[in-house]
């Protein structure tokens, strides 16, 4: 999944890298699209991801009830900043 805008990861240098490199790999593109498809573009984003995930038999993550996933210690997700946390960790 990848904007057509994405000025800091552009297209042609990550998504379109990726998609040739991975076997398999179904490349979603987003027009106009840019860093943050889950703000400019939710409801797609949304039923590409439900697709993706039933596509493998796959279930929905358990959440903490904020509506976030829960980081796992020693995870990418640990320690992460929300979006405009401003290097504040996660709780």
């Amino acid at each position: 999944m990848h904007g057509t805008h994405d000025t800091s990861a552009p297209l042609a240098h990550t998504g379109e890298r990726v998609a040739r490199l991975v076997p398999g790999a179904v490349l979603k593109v987003y027009e106009n699209g840019g860093h943050g498809l889950f703000l400019t573009h939710a409801e797609r984003l949304a039923a590409d991801l439900r697709e993706f995930l039933g596509a493998d038999g796959a279930t929905a993550a358990t959440t903490t009830g904020t509506g976030r996933v829960p980081a796992v210690a020693g995870s990418a997700r640990a320690g992460v900043p929300e979006a405009g946390g401003h290097g504040k960790p996660r709780p």
